[in-house]
């Protein structure tokens, strides 16, 4: 959108000098009545509004402050009220600026700082529309994974549906074999699995007619081994696997490969049989079908892409959220650098045996708070733009130790002790670093939300091995979580706090158990809270007992 400002300015000449100062600047002002600035207002059709006290008190008071109550949620209109430095606002005005987003400009006016203030509201302005993007983005991802989540769940009560039907059909069938052929025949060829039969050695003996409809070969080229000519190449490799091992043990099978229909294309299908068993145990014949699943594998492909898109708009959500901490974290060794270098400057300036020395120990001071500052960006920028699944064995203390480094790097400024408490024996653990460390980052910014100002304020991270998994638990005492609220904390778009979309425990908990891990929440004894979740450990050599970390 082109925005632009709308003038409700009492003096035309003072109008036409500030639209012509805000051209110069590439900025588009238009002189409008106060009925249009308080449409546009309501309406979000404009960038900003530029008011002076006299119009604000002859026709704005009213109709301001209905178009700005007006407004959507999401925006909150800038309005540029051009003042005396003397200016006291009366009580009409003061209501108004409580509730509008007023910024004063002083007269006498100067081109610099009215561009400045119109330049400030356009670009608070944007952010509003760009925020107002990502909602409307996000709610309809939200629904396009409902209606996927309701498609498949309708889609695998029908397959089951089908699967039962036809196994009774079949079992049916096996048993009137004998008396009637035809009638078997006649039952496969009405569902809509291409269902077969084997020999014990893998030899075709039957196959449904529709079969040829979809990839052109005929029983008997079938039956001689054509078949392999319309399976993808790419997954013969495969199919022959699964049939050998299935041969070799008699047991059933299961898979799914590419078959290249009649028309050149190809579909996903899945094919399964299981064995019939005479008197001895032996394999006496095989039963089967095939089944086209071709869109029900692009619905998969497609809903794990907009999983791995949600986990993506929550990470990033989450670093939004960490800015003001990030912030702090970098402006202490940027602080430090300054620091040393004014020092080294002066020490230059009367430079002395021992002032050299000083010189070098100033700068490598500065050169150690650069490494620090720039390890903080290379964190952030890892992960926001980590998109990709990427397991592999990683050293657990130093995932939990990098983790708490970021999310809680603003404990010192908010009073908050916490202690990391790390298992010897749960060194490593078989994960994608950036989703894990999404998963604590969660976890620990929630614990530092939960804490009161006036209560005891501490956090605990801790890692047991339990089995063969890494336990990792993170605690804290804070508000804790109520019991009618515990039983839906995992579920997405379920928050226990005022601002958030809710999404952070539901993102995390399809982390940790696509990673094969299980997460939970616990009651903390005494008050707080304690969530936990397993990770499988990596056959790795064991690592040096970890040590205790306070903070």
């Amino acid at each position: 959108m082109d925005e632009h400002i709308l003038l409700l300015v009492d003096d035309p000449r003072e109008a036409q000098a500030i639209v012509t100062q805000l051209a110069a600047a590439g900025i588009t002002a238009k002189v409008a009545s106060p009925r249009d600035v308080a449409a546009a207002i309501r309406d979000c059709t404009l960038g900003a509004a530029l008011l002076t006290e006299k119009m604000l008190d002859r026709y704005g008071i009213e109709g301001v402050t209905a178009a700005v109550e007006a407004q959507p949620p999401w925006s909150d209109c800038p309005v540029l009220l051009l003042t005396h430095r003397d200016y006291v606002p009366s009580t009409d005005r003061k209501a108004v600026m409580e509730l509008a987003n007023i910024t004063l400009v002083e007269r006498p006016l100067h081109t610099e700082s009215l561009v400045t203030a119109a330049r400030g509201a356009l670009r608070a302005r944007a952010r509003q529309r760009k925020a107002q993007a990502v909602l409307e983005a996000h709610d309809a991802a939200e629904a396009q994974v409902r209606a996927l989540a309701a498609s498949l769940e309708a889609r695998v009560i029908e397959r089951t549906s089908a699967l039962t039907t036809e196994m009774q059909q079949r079992a049916l069938a096996e048993v009137r074999l004998r008396e009637s052929e035809e009638l078997y025949r006649l039952t496969l060829d009405l569902n809509d699995q291409i269902a077969w039969s084997a020999a014990a050695g893998g030899a075709p003996l039957l196959v449904g007619e529709r079969l040829y409809e979809v990839t052109g070969l005929s029983f008997e080229k079938f039956a001689n081994g054509d078949w392999s000519s319309v399976a993808h190449p790419d997954d013969l490799a495969l199919i022959g696997e699964v049939w050998e091992r299935a041969g070799t043990v008699g047991a059933a099978f299961d898979v799914q490969f590419r078959v290249r229909r009649g028309d050149g294309n190809y579909r996903w299908v899945r094919s399964r049989g299981a064995p019939r068993r005479d008197a001895d145990g032996n394999v006496a014949q095989w039963y089967g079908t095939v089944e086209d699943i071709d869109e029900r594998h692009q619905a998969e492909e497609r809903y794990n892409r907009l999983q791995s898109e949600l986990i993506h708009v929550s990470r990033g959500s989450a670093m939004g959220a960490m800015a003001s901490t990030l912030a702090h974290e970098l402006n202490q060794p940027l602080t430090a650098i300054a620091n040393y270098v004014r020092g080294s400057r002066r020490m230059v300036g009367a430079l002395t045996g021992d002032g050299v020395a000083g010189v070098l120990d100033a700068l490598g001071q500065a050169d150690a708070s650069v490494i620090k500052a720039v390890e903080v960006v290379r964190r952030l920028r890892e992960m926001a733009a980590h998109n990709q699944d990427q397991r592999r064995a990683e050293n657990l203390p130093d995932l939990i130790r990098e983790a708490s480094k970021m999310a809680l790097a603003d404990a010192g400024v908010l009073e908050i002790a916490y202690k990391i408490d790390l298992d010897p024996s749960a060194t490593t653990v078989f994960a994608d670093k950036i989703q894990i460390q999404q998963v604590l980052t969660n976890l620990l910014r929630n614990a530092v939300e939960a804490l009161t100002p006036n209560g005891l304020r501490r956090i605990g991270i801790l890692t047991k091995l339990v089995g063969d998994a890494c336990v990792i638990t993170v605690r804290d005492t804070g508000t804790g979580v109520s019991p009618p609220a515990a039983p839906r904390l995992f579920e997405p778009f379920n928050s226990t706090k005022l601002a958030g979309l809710g999404i952070g425990l539901s993102i995390s908990r399809t982390i940790v158990e696509a990673h094969g891990g299980q997460i939970w929440h616990e009651a903390r004894p005494g008050g707080g809270a304690i969530f936990r979740f397993t990770l499988p450990c990596a056959p790795v050599a064991r690592q040096p007992a970890a040590t205790p970390a306070h903070h």
